[in-house]
């Protein structure tokens, strides 16, 4: 039996709080990363984003979607989620 690969990371932002990344598929299968957090909105749940890869063939893509998670940083994961909760709070109208 080989030892499982790692599928999630767990980081904490000092301002964006936790942020966890995980290797994932979306509804209609294809494969990338998903990043959940909290916004910091009151009544509002956590969120996620999810980012599909696409590829030639499912080996292809299920590759790209590995090398994807692999390079996910604190710092890619906090540039990603900071673009978001910008939108976010614009949709709210929540300022900083």
């Amino acid at each position: 039996m080989s030892t499982p690969k790692p599928f999630a990371k767990l980081f904490t932002h000092p301002t964006l709080g936790q942020m966890l990344v995980q290797r994932d598929a979306n509804d209609d299968d294809q494969p990338g990363i998903s990043i959940k957090f909290d916004p910091g909105i009151e009544d509002l749940a956590p969120c996620h984003i999810f980012l599909a890869v696409g590829g030639v063939d499912d080996e292809t893509a299920n590759q790209a979607a590995d090398q994807l998670f692999e390079n996910t940083s604190e710092v890619t994961a906090a540039k990603i989620v900071e673009k978001q909760v910008e939108l976010i709070r614009g949709s709210f109208g929540v300022r900083h």
